[in-house]
This record gives C-alpha cells, sequence and structure tokens, in this order.
C-alpha cells in the first residue's frame, strides 16, 4: 500500500503508452480511472491517433462526468476551494449567507461551462457581455429582471463590469480577508492566475500594510506611503494597478463607490443600496474609492471598465496563461523553461483557429507536452527558431546613447568598451551601464538558449553579454522600469541592483536563474576541474548533479553537460581537494563515469 506505483500515476517523462495516455486523458477531463471505450482504444493502440485523439477529447468533454474537471480547475487555478476559509463581518456586510456563497460557486462554474461550450476566446476570462447569475446574484450585483434560485445566462448592457472571472464574486471573496479588501492581494491575483507574472515575496522586514477598519483612511493612502521604500517599488508598481481597479469592489463582491466603515465623522448610515429591506444595517458611509492606476507600460484607467479594455486587449498574454495553467493541471508537472516554446506554438496556433477556449484544450493534448513524443515515434516537423541577441528588435532596446560601464560590483568588474546602437534619432536615456554577475543555476547549452529567449521578454533587462566558459552574463538595466518611484539622482547601491535583477531573472526563469557577485578571486587563479559522471541526459539528473556540486565547499561554481556527462568545478584555491567532491556525489548516488 506504501508503494508509489500504487499511490501515484507512475508515467516515463519522455513517452506514454497508450494505457498511460488513457490515464491521463481520463484524470484530466474526469478526475477518475479510464472507462470501457478508452481502454479498448488502448488495447488496440488506437488512441494515439491524432483524429482519435480529437474524438475522444470531445466525448470526455461533453459527458457530464467532465464537470469534475470544471469543479476541480477553478478550485486549484481560481483559489475556490478556498472561498470558506473566512465569513464576512456580519456589522459590515450584513447581507452575506451561505446560499450566497454557494451561488458564487455555481456562476464561476457556470461561466466556464459556457466558455468551454461556446469555444468563447480568452477575452472572456477578463470582460464579457454576459453572466451566469440566480435571483440571489443578481440583486447583489444590482441586476434586475432575474428571479429564481436557476443558474442563467443573463446578457448585460456594454458598460457593466459584471460577467468574467476577473470581476466575479467568488474572486473577491477569495482575494479578501472577510473584513477589508487591500489592492496587495487582489493585485497578485491577477498577476499570477491571469496574466502568468506572479511577483516576488516581499523582501524581509517589512512590514504588511494594515488597512484602516474605522474607515478613517484609505488603502490608497496607507500604500503610498508603502511605496515610497524602494525596495517595495519596484513589485508594487506592478501589482497595486490591477488590485487599485478591484477596489470597485466589496469583501463579497458587491460594486461600491465607497468603502463601508463602522464608524464616520457624521455617524450616519450608508445607503441601503441592493441590500434586502428586511435586513438590518449599521454600518457607515466610509472615504470613496478610487479605482484608477497606471500599468507599468504607462497605459493609465480611471474605472474598472477601463481596466477590462486594457486587459482583453491582450488576448495572447491570456491565452498563454491559460495554457500553462491547464498544462500543469493536466501533466501534474509544471511548466518549464524549455517548455516554453511548445506554449507559444499551442497559443500560436489556437489564435489562427479563432482563439477558442476549447480549441486550446484540443492542441494542448495534441502537443508534445502532454503526449511526449518518445523514442520510436518520428516528432513533427518544426522549423527552428534562430534567435540573434544583436539583432532582434525588442520593445525596451537601450537608449540611442552610447553607455559605457560605471558601476562596480566587485573589485573584478572592470570598464569595457562602449556599447553603442546604430540608431541616430534622439531618446532620452533610461537605461543605465551594463553590470556582470555571476550565473547561479542549471547553464546547459538548452537551457541558455532558453534564457537567451526569455530575456527579450524581460522589460526591465537587456542581455549584453553571456560568458558559458565562465558561466557569467552581463545585463544592462533600465534605471526607470526597475526603480519606478526612485528620484532621477538616486543611484542603487551594488547589492540593492543585484538582488533587483536577481529576483527578475529567477520569477522569469521559474526559479531556475539568479544571479551572485562577481567571484572573490578572478577565473585564472581558481582551479578547474573536469569529473565524468554517469548521468542521463535529462534536465532532473543535470540539477541534481548541478546542486550536489556546488553545496561543497571550496566549490565556487559548477557546470553540467548531460550530453558528455561532463562536470565542470571552479575551486577556491586555498581547498582544491576533490576529496570533498566526490564524497558529496557519493552520497547522493551519482558514480563516476566508467572508462
Amino acid at each position: 500500500l506504501c508503494s508509489p506505483d500504487f499511490l501515484y500515476h507512475v508515467e516515463r517523462s519522455d513517452y506514454l503508452d497508450e494505457h498511460a495516455l488513457a490515464a491521463r486523458l481520463s484524470y484530466f477531463f474526469w478526475s477518475s480511472m479510464p472507462d470501457e471505450g478508452l481502454l479498448q482504444l488502448a488495447d488496440a493502440g488506437k488512441l494515439r491517433d491524432a483524429k482519435t485523439l480529437r474524438a475522444e477529447t470531445e466525448r470526455m468533454l461533453n459527458d457530464p462526468k467532465s464537470q469534475r474537471f470544471i469543479e476541480d480547475f477553478l478550485g486549484q487555478w481560481l483559489n475556490l476551494r478556498k472561498i470558506a476559509a473566512n465569513d464576512p463581518d456580519r456589522k459590515l456586510y450584513p447581507e452575506f449567507s451561505a446560499y450566497l456563497q454557494d451561488s458564487m460557486i455555481a456562476e464561476s462554474r457556470a461561466y466556464f461551462r459556457e466558455l468551454l461550450e461556446k469555444d468563447l476566446n480568452a477575452s472572456y476570462l477578463v470582460r464579457s457581455d454576459f453572466a451566469m447569475l440566480n435571483e440571489k446574484l443578481a440583486a447583489l450585483y444590482g441586476i434586475p429582471g432575474v428571479s429564481g434560485s436557476q443558474i442563467r445566462r443573463v446578457p448585460l448592457p456594454a458598460d457593466c463590469a459584471r460577467g468574467p472571472f476577473l470581476t466575479q464574486a467568488a474572486v473577491m471573496k477569495v482575494t479578501a480577508n472577510g473584513t477589508t479588501t487591500s489592492p496587495v492581494p487582489r493585485g497578485a491575483f491577477v498577476m499570477a492566475r491571469f496574466l502568468g507574472q506572479p511577483p516576488e515575496p516581499p523582501p524581509p522586514n517589512i512590514p504588511a500594510v494594515e488597512p484602516d477598519v474605522q474607515g478613517a483612511t484609505t488603502i490608497r493612502e496607507l500604500l503610498d506611503k508603502h511605496r515610497s521604500i524602494t525596495a517595495c517599488a519596484g513589485c508594487h508598481s506592478k501589482m497595486d494597478p490591477p488590485g487599485f481597479a478591484l477596489e470597485s469592489f466589496d469583501v463579497i463582491g458587491g460594486q461600491r463607490d465607497h468603502y463601508r466603515a463602522i464608524r464616520n465623522a457624521e455617524d450616519a448610515p450608508a445607503p441601503r443600496g441592493n441590500i434586502d429591506p428586511f435586513i438590518g444595517i449599521s454600518f457607515k458611509l466610509g472615504p470613496a474609492v478610487d479605482p484608477s492606476g497606471v500599468l507599468p507600460d504607462g497605459r493609465s484607467f480611471n474605472s474598472i471598465q477601463e481596466f477590462q479594455k486594457l486587459l482583453a486587449a491582450d488576448t495572447q498574454k491570456l491565452l498563454k496563461n491559460l495554457a500553462e495553467q491547464f498544462c500543469i493541471y493536466a501533466t501534474g508537472r509544471p511548466v518549464g523553461f524549455s517548455d516554453r516554446a511548445e506554449i507559444a506554438g499551442i497559443v500560436d496556433r489556437t489564435q489562427k483557429k479563432g482563439g477558442g477556449i476549447r480549441t486550446l484544450i484540443h492542441e494542448l493534448v495534441q502537443s508534445r507536452l502532454f503526449l511526449p513524443v518518445g523514442p520510436n515515434v518520428k516528432p513533427p516537423v518544426t522549423t527552428p527558431t534562430i534567435i540573434n541577441i544583436a539583432a532582434t528588435p525588442t520593445r525596451r532596446t537601450p537608449p540611442n546613447l552610447p553607455v559605457t560601464i560605471d558601476v562596480k560590483v566587485s573589485a573584478a568588474v572592470k570598464p569595457t568598451t562602449t556599447v553603442a546602437t546604430n540608431s541616430t534619432a534622439a531618446a532620452p536615456p533610461v537605461a543605465r551601464p551594463p553590470v556582470r554577475f555571476r550565473l547561479i543555476g542549471l547553464a546547459t547549452p538548452d537551457r541558455l538558449d532558453d534564457l537567451r529567449q526569455e530575456l527579450t521578454e524581460i522589460p526591465e533587462i537587456q542581455l549584453v553579454d553571456l560568458d558559458v566558459e565562465k558561466q557569467e552574463i552581463t545585463l544592462a538595466y533600465d534605471f526607470q522600469r526597475l526603480y519606478p518611484l526612485a528620484g532621477a539622482n538616486h543611484q542603487p547601491q551594488p547589492d540593492q541592483l543585484r538582488e533587483q535583477l536577481s529576483n527578475l531573472l529567477k520569477r522569469e526563469s521559474r526559479g531556475l536563474f539568479s544571479l551572485k557577485p562577481l567571484l572573490s578571486e578572478s577565473r585564472e587563479k581558481l582551479r578547474r576541474e573536469e569529473i565524468a559522471v554517469s548521468i542521463q541526459d535529462c534536465k532532473a539528473c543535470c540539477l541534481c548533479v548541478y546542486h550536489t556540486a556546488i553545496k561543497v565547499d571550496g566549490v565556487e561554481q559548477a557546470a553540467v553537460d548531460g550530453k558528455t556527462g561532463r562536470l565542470t568545478v571552479w575551486l577556491d584555491p586555498t581547498k582544491s581537494d576533490l576529496t570533498p567532491l566526490k564524497d558529496a556525489l557519493a552520497k547522493a548516488k551519482i558514480e563516476p563515469a566508467k572508462p
């Protein structure tokens, strides 16, 4: 009973046989074992056929058991499993009830079912012209003409913010604490769940912002003081705008123009609004809500409706994130750095077919992320993507003025030749001189290629040089993006700059890479050794060897090449004995290569 083969689905990482594929399909859509139809196709060896796979996907989505997929996926993706984690304050929200909470969950599930059945595009995640409502929800939302307990599709006027997941009451409740709302958790939720850009954890020793439950001070006023801390400004400039837009909704998802408060200066009761006349109210009218904000790219909004339009305009980003969420749910593993090209292909093919969410699921099931290509299966022919860092235009190319290195991270940093662009157009110098760091991570050739591509998507950073041999990287950074609230004369300290850039790189590479200061000793003084180890050419094995080596005292840096089975280490000259390293490898059951 303790055997992993009994407790888990044991799958090869590079290939799924017919029965493993049947199980993956069944647990994806039904959260249960394969039925007779799937097993018969697996026995006959026909399940892997593209047409059969598409037909089975359709059959399973149309089956009533697919409701399990809707419930489980939304429970994990939108965190709806925690909707009952807290109860709203009865003094502030007397209209809340268990029936209303059940209706919230039913709305989200019915809406997702509608997206699947109608194959609607990703913009409907954040903006919609319809909602799935019953009478209780319609009363909360202030939408007339809906009666009865049955959830049904209700058309909405053009200026209504209701309908999509972004503004549903269930999402508003799971992102609030029961008494107050804050732009910080709601903004972080939007970034992570809808945009696929989870923010970094807060710096240590920085206290959380506590809202004023008495209603004398708005959360925006409290955050303005918090954002003045330089260490907090970078993340808050991205995280707060979505949160400010969602301040249009209270703890239980009701739309508001003012906060609710226990008391106010006039001690006057708040307007009843949509609250049932038989429910007594005692809360007061608090400060006005300001849902305006400015996105990091400079676009501004003054209302939740304007914010929805800005988000809905970038359907590719919404679709890419949803593809990753589906992939994580279907395969049981996070999307890796090397999966990004396949994800991009899934999104592109979906976009060409109309961008529908049901189409996205079909493309995922037909992809190599869901159906790995084994050694006996001929992979599809694809055109390789060649990325030229120097020639590829990006939206955050460094300024058109020459820049030189004048920031020293350590004594090993030396001035280099001037780096200039070819353009002669005048432009304000927004970038600062490039700086060099140690690159910490599993720097295999394929991952470095992924890293180069990933850096083109990070607006704060540009790659200047990547020395594979020395495992060092030179980056230019956009000062105004990296420190949006800092003054023009602000000069970041080397450690502060490295931490900012390292956090960006670690977040965008999903924890695979980070930065360290340059070595205290130059490369010429370090002792370089190569050790042949018996490992498979897989990322997990290489990562195990890398982490084992880098933790050994005296090992300053390490690199692993899985194809040749070569471990390269750079040793502190005062601790050049290889015995501790070999002992650590042996303890980790990493054997030396046989002659």
